[in-house]
């Protein structure tokens, strides 16, 4: 009776299946670990040199949200750009608030801004935080996304730090793990480095 082939493995294209699955895991973890370390650790090259000015709607109190509500604003401010209609957008938005939250505690604003948007859909997603808003943030709408140009943003989620002159420190692009510490590290060591120069710039002159 002629054979038509074996379904089983010989011990060698066992071993060489283990390896490829180790070897494609090891190469697929040190991806994701350089494209977390772009993110955190390198700051990426800013075009934009200060706050953009722009204007937006606050969802709760209908006051007009401008460049000039931040200027001489405690140590800074993060604008954060978002939309109810952006998957992870919404993925993230937990854990920003959060940090969001913390970031009160050190003196800094946060604005998040929802951008071609409408307020109802806006209110009803933030229904679901509660009606504890941190105190030290705004959330903001620009129905038609005018400021994203301004800002130099094609998509969201994207956010910006600014010093509390208004210059632009840093930029985080895509979603992000807001929970981890890294994150909060860098932000109050930008803000805090920047108030020590203003400092002393002044003291020496």
């Amino acid at each position: 009776m002629e054979k038509t082939g074996s379904i089983f493995l010989s011990h060698s294209q066992k071993a060489f299946i283990v390896v490829a699955v180790l070897a494609t895991t090891f190469l697929y973890s040190h991806y994701q670990k350089s494209l977390y370390e772009g993110f955190v650790n390198k700051a990426p090259s800013l075009i934009l040199k200060e706050m953009p000015d722009f204007q937006a709607l606050d969802v709760y109190s209908k006051e007009l949200i401008t460049k000039k509500t931040f200027l001489s604003k405690g140590k800074g401010t993060l604008v954060h750009f978002w939309g109810t209609w952006c998957a992870p957008c919404e993925a993230e938005l937990p854990s920003f608030l959060k940090l969001a939250k913390e970031l009160g505690e050190d003196d800094v604003t946060v604005l998040i801004l929802a951008v071609n948007d409408e307020e109802l859909a806006v209110k009803k997603f933030l229904k679901r935080f509660g009606k504890n808003r941190p105190k030290n943030v705004l959330f903001g709408l620009d129905k038609d996304g005018t400021s994203l140009p301004l800002y130099g943003s094609v998509k969201v989620p994207e956010t910006y730090l600014f010093s509390n002159q208004l210059r632009h420190l840093d930029k985080f692009v895509g979603p992000q793990d807001w929970e981890h510490k890294s994150y909060k590290d860098r932000i109050l060591r930008l803000l805090n480095a920047t108030l020590a120069a203003k400092k002393k710039n002044v003291e020496t002159h």
